[in-house]
């Protein structure tokens, strides 16, 4: 999904005695044995901290500190019926905000499935469509962002007009129409613009708001976890249909997750796919509206939304 990407925010870099302070600060008796980057994140810093005895990863908050409660949050939530790393402690030490979260072995969804067989393929999507059905039988009232008591923090209005306010904002008054290019931003307005009145309908249910690849992680053709739970929020189910749709997933994959996501009785409108688009377009508007937004960025978008505004 995010393969080629490139971070515009730089990855920090803390001192073995600083790793070793913040590992301490939630596992007292812990030993650091060593500790480096690992791969995956484009806002926080994800470390990977090995003890004499086991193995943990160390989140390094640097867009947003109040959503490492939130993260924990949700894991305990839904714990129970979706795999999920645990959060072991959260700490500030000197200047950074930190997590210790549990660590879960497995390779990214995004790598994991260009080696599977079509039967392992359909497995993997019965997996994802199952904890993704999981996940949006959490209801809520109103769709918005949300604190770690599961409480509603902003409320987000609903409607076309708030489609294209928010649209206009970026693709034509922001720094996402240089980014794109005047005639594919003007086109993508005129594509939200036709479509203004499709809704999804049902209540709004939890969605983890950045549900691809990059974010789940595999053990087989099942899941070993779902992680970086830092966008989650109360919404609609076509805002992670349409993050996973981004990049041409494979469709014998996305059959199974169709399968397993109606077998745990939720229902997809008949044009889920569209519906699905439309809410990208809405998660594009948000990313390129970002400070120092890197160049592959921008190109993935560009091709993104122009194969959105061509399929009619």
């Amino acid at each position: 999904m995010r393969l080629g990407w490139t971070r515009s925010v730089p990855v920090l870099a803390p001192s073995a005695d600083e790793v070793q302070a913040m590992v301490r600060a939630g596992m007292p008796d812990a030993r650091v044995a060593g500790f480096f980057n690992v791969e995956g994140g484009f806002a926080n810093t994800n470390i990977r901290v090995d003890l004499e005895e086991g193995r943990v990863l160390l989140r390094l908050y640097q867009r947003d500190a109040a959503q490492a409660p939130k993260e924990a949050a949700i894991a305990r939530t839904i714990a129970s019926t979706v795999p999920v790393a645990r959060t072991l402690h959260i700490g500030r030490f000197e200047k950074f905000h930190f997590a210790l979260v549990e660590w879960i072995e497995g390779p990214r969804l995004e790598i994991a499935i260009q080696t599977m067989t079509p039967q392992e393929r359909r497995e993997a999507g019965l997996s994802v469509g199952a904890a993704l059905g999981a996940i949006h039988g959490i209801p809520f009232e109103q769709v918005g962002f949300i604190d770690a008591n599961f409480k509603i923090t902003y409320a987000f209005p609903e409607g076309g007009e708030f489609l294209l306010g928010f649209l206009r904002g970026s693709f034509i008054e922001g720094q996402a129409n240089a980014l794109l290019g005047p005639q594919l931003a003007r086109a993508a307005m005129d594509y939200a613009a036709a479509n203004r009145d499709l809704k999804w309908g049902g209540e709004p249910c939890l969605v983890h708001s950045d549900f691809n690849g990059s974010n789940i992680l595999m053990r087989g053709t099942g899941i070993a976890a779902i992680i970086d739970w830092e966008f989650g929020m109360a919404g609609r189910p076509d805002i992670d249909f349409g993050n996973l749709l981004r990049n041409h997933p494979d469709e014998i994959f996305l059959a199974g997750v169709v399968e397993a996501y109606r077998a745990m009785g939720h229902t997809l409108p008949q044009n889920w796919r569209k519906l699905a688009r439309l809410s990208d377009l809405v998660a594009w508007a948000d990313i390129l509206s970002r400070p120092g937004i890197h160049q592959s960025v921008a190109d993935t978008a560009r091709i993104a939304i122009a194969e959105t505004v061509a399929s009619g």
